[in-house]
C-alpha cells in the first residue's frame, strides 16, 4: 500500500477520493447533527521507527482531508480531534497539528516518542498516553511508581496531558497490579 504512491498516485488520489466522500455523506452530517466533543480519528500512521510515509507524501495526499476534517468540526463546536495511531508519532504530530487536529493518542514507549519533548515543541497539542504497558506485568510492581511519576507530574505541570498506558493492558496484568496503578495515577492526578 505504502508504494502506491509512487507506484500509482491517481489510484491514490481515487482512493483518498472515496474516502473523502465517505465522509461527507455519512461522517460530516452526523457530526453537524450530534455536534460532538470530541471528533478520534484511527489512522495508525506510524510504525515502530516513524511514519509510514513520507511527510511529503503525507502533505500531498493525507493533509487535505485532514483540514476538511477539522474545519468541519471546528464549525461544530468540536473541542477535539485526536488521531489514534501506534509506533513513533514525533515526526507525525507538527504535521497533523498544521491541519488543525489538536490531539494524539496512545504514545507508544517502545517506539521511542517523547512526550516530555513533544510538550515543549508543541504546547497546545493534547497528549494522551505514554505510560508504559508492561510496567502493569506481574513481576514488575517496582516500575509502576517509577513509571507514573517520572513522567505524569512534569506533563500535568504544563497541562493538555491525560495520563494513561500506551495500549491495551496486557493478560499478564492482575488485578492487584492494576489497583496499584491506578491509585497511585489517581492520587498523582488529584482524581477522587
Amino acid at each position: 500500500a505504502c508504494t502506491i504512491l509512487y507506484d500509482d498516485p491517481e489510484l491514490a488520489r481515487e482512493i483518498l477520493g472515496y474516502f473523502d466522500w465517505m465522509r461527507r455523506t455519512y461522517y460530516f452530517p452526523l457530526i453537524e447533527k450530534l455536534r460532538p466533543e470530541i471528533v478520534a480519528i484511527g489512522e495508525d500512521m506510524c510504525y515502530n521507527h516513524g511514519m509510514f510515509i513520507s511527510p511529503r507524501h503525507f502533505k500531498e495526499f493525507c493533509a487535505p482531508s485532514y483540514r476538511e476534517i477539522c474545519e468541519v468540526a471546528k464549525d461544530c463546536g468540536v473541542d477535539m480531534v485526536a488521531i489514534d495511531t501506534d509506533g513513533n508519532a514525533m515526526e507525525l504530530v507538527p504535521l497533523v497539528e498544521e491541519c488543525g487536529v489538536n490531539a494524539m493518542f496512545p504514545f507508544e514507549v517502545k517506539a521511542g516518542n517523547d512526550l516530555l519533548t513533544l510538550r515543549k515543541k508543541h504546547p497546545k497539542f493534547i497528549l494522551m498516553g505514554w505510560l508504559e504497558k508492561e510496567v502493569l506485568n506481574e513481576g514488575n510492581r517496582h516500575m509502576i511508581e517509577n513509571e507514573i511519576m517520572s513522567k505524569v507530574p512534569p506533563l500535568l505541570e504544563k497541562g493538555g496531558y491525560f495520563p494513561n498506558i500506551d495500549h491495551g493492558i496486557q493478560p499478564l496484568v492482575t488485578f492487584e497490579k492494576m489497583c496499584r496503578f491506578m491509585t497511585l495515577l489517581h492520587e498523582v492526578t488529584g482524581n477522587p
